[in-house]
């Protein structure tokens, strides 16, 4: 694929473009750090109504694997990891089995997300990158330098900062062009800005329900005005200009977010802080909320948008922004699709750990301490670790819906984090090349 010219520039102010900024966060981990809570014994609190009685273990027992690996990643049924020559494998579970090795060569952190049948690898050794694989085969299908900062599966799309000159070493990732990707072939469908452009921007995050929040737009200005530019479309939309009533806000302090048909803004503004809401198609206001709070972020949570300051998260009804609860020093809350939400906390300094609370009225019914979880997400079942001062590593699955525990077994390592999990298996590092894992997930 031809490189954009070096001359078209977009200086976009995006902090760390890969995922929004957490509240009151001092590291963000690929995996989650510790969990606070009650001990494995009185994590049997029964929580669903009527007295129902816990839904029985269901595990598979582990499967011991040798794996030429140091570094490993989960994605579904398939792990993927660096073989001894520095190429991309992948390796079915629980098993083991090899499935392909890439031509792929890694080189540091790297990052696999599946979309159909292809696997969209980004790596970050030199120059981020992404690379499409076959997820089949793990033939390369194509290949594109520049930093993913949007991805929708949907529409088969990815949207890249590209760097402005590939020959030169590791670019600025703050300075190059936007191109949207198609997925099923690479090519691009747009690009921006126009060429011989530099463009201050801000991004506006995605609040979506139960998934990671991700920028979908970046709020500039032209000369016929101030536009809010959708990564979805690589389209324009105009919002009201600077100091008239409106969303357009540039700078620190200030937190936009997309949330179905809402265009939410928290603003930092001295003496002024508050959370609004406009009609995304108008940009017209709906209404404010929280006034005279400091808002850090918004996701969407259930049927709520949960917004957080620095030591609580409030849920916020989008249709009226009403107040409708608050949870203290809970960060991160994912919505089931019952009555039932889990929140995290993942800060670096403090208490850390996991909380089952009702989805309508923020009511804790669970907290766990001296665990932490593996899976950032609502799962029915939620795989947890405890290291003890011993050195020895605690497993155990949390029933959310009935509020009970069961134990997996434990490790002895020394490896600082030795586990990732998914929806389905959990893998433990035990040794150099050595793995364990486990089906946690009832059936099959």
């Amino acid at each position: 694929m031809a490189q954009l010219s070096a001359a078209r520039r977009v200086l976009i102010d995006l902090g760390d473009m890969s995922a929004a900024p957490q509240p009151a966060a001092e590291e963000d981990p690929p995996r989650p750090r510790r969990l606070i809570g009650f001990t494995v014994a009185a994590l049997a609190v029964l929580l669903s109504a009527g007295g129902a009685p816990p839904a029985p273990p269901l595990f598979d027992p582990p499967v011991r694997l040798t794996l030429p690996a140091s570094e490993f990643t989960l994605v579904g049924d398939t792990l993927y990891a660096v073989s001894e020559r520095g190429r991309l494998e992948a390796y079915e579970l629980p098993h083991g089995v090899r499935r392909w090795t890439s031509t792929v060569e890694v080189h540091g952190p790297f990052y696999p997300e599946r979309v159909g049948d292809l696997v969209l690898l980004t790596t970050a050794a030199d120059a981020e990158r992404v690379v499409a694989l076959d997820a089949r085969t793990g033939v390369v299908r194509w290949d594109h330098r520049g930093t993913p900062i949007y991805l929708d599966p949907a529409s088969r799309s990815m949207v890249l900062i590209e760097p402005p000159n590939p020959i030169e070493g590791a670019p600025d990732p703050e300075l190059g062009s936007l191109t949207a990707i198609n997925l099923a072939d690479g090519r691009s469908r747009w690009t921006f800005p126009a060429p011989d452009s530099r463009i201050r921007m801000t991004p506006v995050y995605g609040a979506v329900p139960g998934a990671s929040t991700q920028i979908v737009g970046l709020l500039h200005t032209t000369s016929g005005g101030p536009q809010l530019f959708d990564l979805a479309t690589g389209s324009d939309t105009p919002v009201p200009p600077v100091g008239a009533q409106g969303p357009l806000q540039f700078g620190e302090g200030t937190y936009e977010a997309v949330a179905g048909g809402l265009l939410v803004v928290a603003s930092g503004a001295p003496g002024r802080p508050a959370l609004r809401a406009y009609d995304r198609a108008t940009m017209r206001p709906r209404w404010i909320a929280m006034p005279g709070e400091l808002v850090t972020s918004v996701e969407g949570c259930g049927p709520w948008l949960c917004a957080t300051t620095a030591d609580e998260t409030a849920a916020v009804d989008p249709s009226d922004g009403r107040v409708l609860w608050r949870v203290v020093e809970w960060f991160v809350v994912r919505a089931g699709d019952g009555d039932r939400s889990v929140a995290f906390r993942i800060r670096s300094n403090g208490p850390l750990g996991v909380a089952v609370l009702r989805t309508d009225t923020g009511r804790i019914l669970l907290t766990l301490e001296d665990w932490r979880p593996l899976v950032l997400g609502f799962a029915h079942r939620l795989p947890v670790l405890r290291r003890d001062i011993d050195g020895r590593v605690e497993l155990a699955v949390l029933d959310v819906d009935h509020g009970t525990s069961h134990r997996i077994g434990d490790l002895r390592t020394n490896v600082s984090d030795p586990c990732d999990a998914n929806e389905t298996y959990l893998v433990c590092r035990t040794a150099p090349g050595r793995l364990q894992v486990w089906r946690y997930q009832p059936g099959g």
